[in-house]
């Protein structure tokens, strides 16, 4: 079933990641990229438009902190440093923002984060923990960037759990 899902997102999904992906790059600057990646673009995001713009002002001001980034994990804990005061920006929205802004600096996620559907999904195959290694998870998911995997679980999170209890119920009969 797995390998099927992965299918799906390839087919259904990744288009439109990829569709995000190309606006991202096409940035004219670092300010551009930083307001792209803050808009609301999946419907998981619940933020006001009053909360979307002062953290994008806020962002803006850490510019140059963002663009001097080693890696996603620094870009990750700036943008946590900076959501942090702000209401309702938590650790999906951090992610979301990490990860959209990471395409326009080309420091793409090396682990896959795991929070809120992520998590759950990654619970059901095993990996009980706050970021994992692409290796950790099933070879099914190796089409996939570990950026892919985090929305992949996301998107998926329910049917794989269900898939898990199938598996578990098979197993006790």
């Amino acid at each position: 079933m797995l390998k099927q899902l992965v299918q799906q997102f390839i087919d259904e999904y990744r288009p439109d990641e990829q569709r995000s992906a190309a606006t991202i790059q096409a940035s004219t600057d670092i300010e551009d990229a930083i307001v792209k990646s803050t808009a609301r673009i999946k419907t998981h995001q619940r933020q006001s438009n009053e909360t979307l713009e002062e953290w994008t002002s806020a962002l803006k001001q850490a510019a140059n902190r963002l663009t001097n980034a080693k890696d996603f994990d620094d870009l990750f804990r700036i943008a946590k440093e900076v959501g942090d005061p702000i209401w309702n920006i938590g650790p999906l929205a951090v992610y979301d923002f990490a990860s959209r802004i990471s395409i326009y600096l080309k420091i793409p996620p090396q682990r896959v984060y795991l929070h809120a559907g992520p998590a759950k999904a990654a619970k059901c195959l095993n990996i009980r923990a706050k970021e994992a290694s692409k290796n950790d998870f099933p070879d099914e998911l190796a089409p996939l960037s570990e950026d892919e995997i985090e929305s992949f679980l996301c998107i998926f999170a329910n049917r794989i759990c269900a898939q898990g209890a199938e598996r578990k119920r098979k197993r006790s009969c």
